[in-house]
C-alpha cells in the first residue's frame, strides 16, 4: 500500500487550492483597486469639468450686467430672494446663477455635472464680487493716437454739479486729462490744465511752448506727476438695443414731446426735445444739424450713420439749464467721424471708439467742447477749448462690471 503518494498528492492539492485563493484574492484585490482608482479619477475629472460649468453661469451674469444692468429683470432672469436668478442646462451639465439686487452686485454661480452611471449630480458653487467704474473717468481718451497744433488749444476741467453747471473762466479746475490707449500724445503747444496718460509702450511729447500741469505751474513741459504711463482700458463695441430699430421715426418737424425711442434718417436741421421728455433716437444717417435740449430733457443717441459735423453756429446742447449729463451719444461701427469747426459748440457725452475726433476753430468761443469722450483718433488745432466735466466721473454711466475676488463656497 503506497501511503505515501496518496500524501503527496493531497498536499499539492491542497497547495494549489490555496495558492488559487491566493490568486484570486489578489486579482479580486486588484480589480477593486483600480475600480476604486477609476472611480477616484472620473469624479476627479468630473469635480475640475465643473469649472467651466460655473464659469460660463459668471459669464452669463456679467453680460446680463453690462447689456442689462438698468433692468436686471430682461432676459429671463427672476427676481427671489433679493437676487435675480437664471438657470440654463446643457449636455451633462447646468448651473444656477445669480446676481444680488446690491450696489455693486455680487455674483454666485453652481455648476452641476450628472454622475457617469448614477441618477445623481456633484456640484461646486462660486461667489464673485464685483466692482464698476464710471464710463468717462476722463476728460479725452482716444484708441489711437492724439495730437494738437497750433498755439491755442486749451484742455482744462469744472465740475456741473451744484449752481455752476457751466463752465467759465472763474470755475476752471485741472482735471483734464488726455489720454492714449495705444498710440501717441502730441501736445505741442498745447495748455493741458490736468495730465496727460499713455500705454506702457506708448510716448508723450510738447512743443516749445507746450504744458501739461496744475493751475499753478508756469513752466512748459510736463510738470512733475503730470505724465502716467500705466494706462490699460478696454473700449469695447457699441451694440445698439433690441428693438430699438423697430421704433416709430422722430417726428417730421424735427421735435420730440413723448418720452420714448425713436429712430431717425439722419437731420441737417435742429433736433428739439422738449421739457423733462427722455428720448432714445437711433440714427441711421449723418447728423449735420444742432440739438436742443430744453429743461430737465434727456436725449441718448445711438448713431449708425457715418459723420456727426457741426460748423458756423450749431449749437449742440447747449441750453444754459442742460449739463453734459443730458446728452449721451454712442457711436457704432459705423460712426467714423465727429468735427465740430466755426463757433460750432457741443455739450454731453461722446463714446464712439470708431470716430476720428476732429475740432478746430473755435471762433472767439471759450467752451466749445464740453464733457468728456472716447474716440478713435483725435486732433485738435486753432482756437479750441476741451473742458472736461468732472461730475461725468462721479454719477455719470458706467463703463460696466469687473471680477475684484473669486472665491469658492
Amino acid at each position: 500500500m503506497n501511503l505515501r503518494s496518496h500524501h503527496s498528492r493531497g498536499s499539492a492539492l491542497v497547495v494549489t487550492l490555496i495558492l488559487s485563493a491566493i490568486i484570486g484574492l489578489t486579482i479580486l484585490s486588484y480589480l477593486d483597486l483600480t475600480s476604486a482608482q477609476n472611480r477616484a479619477v472620473t469624479r476627479s475629472q468630473q469635480w475640475h469639468s465643473i469649472v467651466p460649468v460655473m464659469e460660463a453661469g459668471v459669464e452669463e451674469a456679467f453680460t446680463q450686467l453690462y447689456h442689462g444692468g438698468s433692468n436686471l429683470s430682461a432676459n429671463g432672469w427672476v427676481l427671489t430672494s433679493n437676487a435675480y436668478t437664471k438657470s440654463r442646462s446643457f449636455g451633462m451639465g447646468r448651473y444656477v446663477v445669480s446676481i444680488s439686487n446690491v450696489s455693486p452686485p455680487v455674483i454666485y454661480s453652481q455648476g452641476y455635472l450628472k454622475i457617469p452611471t448614477s441618477t445623481g449630480e456633484i456640484s461646486r458653487v462660486v461667489r464673485v464680487t464685483t466692482t464698476g467704474g464710471p464710463l468717462f473717468s476722463r476728460g479725452l481718451v482716444a484708441k489711437g493716437s492724439v495730437g494738437f497744433s497750433g498755439n491755442n488749444v486749451t484742455i482744462d476741467s469744472y465740475d456741473s454739479l451744484g449752481t455752476n453747471i457751466n463752465w467759465s473762466a472763474g470755475t476752471r479746475k485741472a482735471n483734464g486729462s488726455v489720454g492714449s490707449v495705444m498710440g501717441t500724445v502730441t501736445v505741442q503747444n498745447c495748455n493741458i490744465y490736468g495730465s496727460v496718460l499713455i500705454s506702457s509702450s506708448g510716448s508723450a511729447s510738447t512743443g516749445p511752448n507746450g504744458r501739461v500741469g496744475d493751475l499753478t505751474y508756469a513752466g512748459t513741459g510736463f510738470q512733475a506727476g503730470s505724465l502716467s504711463s500705466n494706462l490699460s482700458i478696454s473700449i469695447p463695441d457699441v451694440t445698439v438695443p433690441a428693438g430699438l430699430a423697430g421704433s416709430l421715426p422722430v417726428p417730421g418737424n424735427n421735435i420730440i414731446t413723448t418720452s420714448g425711442n425713436y429712430t431717425s434718417l439722419g437731420f441737417s436741421s435742429t433736433l428739439t426735445v422738449r421739457t423733462n421728455v427722455v428720448a432714445t433716437v437711433l440714427v441711421n444717417g449723418n447728423i449735420t444739424g444742432g440739438i436742443t435740449l430744453e429743461p430737465g430733457a434727456k436725449l441718448t443717441i445711438y448713431m449708425n450713420g457715418t459723420t456727426l459735423s457741426a460748423a458756423g453756429n450749431t449749437q449742440i446742447n447747449r441750453h444754459a439749464s442742460s449739463t453734459s449729463l443730458n446728452l449721451l451719444i454712442y457711436g457704432t461701427s459705423n460712426f467714423t467721424s465727429f468735427s465740430l469747426s466755426g463757433n460750432a459748440a457741443f455739450k454731453g457725452m461722446l463714446y464712439a471708439p470708431y470716430a476720428s475726433f476732429s475740432c478746430g476753430g473755435g471762433g472767439n468761443n471759450t467752451v466749445d467742447y464740453a464733457g468728456a469722450a472716447i474716440v478713435s483718433t483725435a486732433d485738435m488745432n486753432g482756437h479750441f477749448n476741451f473742458h472736461y466735466d468732472e461730475v461725468l466721473g462721479n454719477t455719470g454711466p458706467s463703463s460696466g462690471y469687473v471680477a475684484t475676488n473669486w472665491n469658492e463656497l
